[in-house]
């Protein structure tokens, strides 16, 4: 199946392979994806203490966006992976 999959593509098995993993790995650090999740961690934090009558200061949104810019990858990893682990595997 392997080899009829490259050949289909003109390329040796170990080419294919090569060129599957590094597409499937860069879907895994899709820069879409990440911007989105990244919006809507700042929502969250911004909804919450508006939510509770408080007042945002010009420092809380600094700061919510500082946390945000250091950790949006890690938080789009690990809802990647709770979107991964509900699909079944074929």
């Amino acid at each position: 199946m392997l080899s009829r999959a490259a050949s289909r593509d003109g390329m040796k098995v170990r080419e294919w392979a090569r060129e599957a993993l590094l597409r499937e790995a860069r879907r895994a650090e899709d820069p879409l994806f990440i911007e989105l999740i990244a919006t809507r961690m700042v929502l969250l934090n911004l909804l919450k203490p508006l939510a509770m009558g408080k007042v945002v200061s010009p420092e809380d949104f600094t700061r919510i966006s500082a946390s945000v810019r250091s950790d949006k990858r890690k938080v789009a990893h690990e809802i990647q992976q709770q979107y991964t682990a509900a699909v079944p595997k074929e």
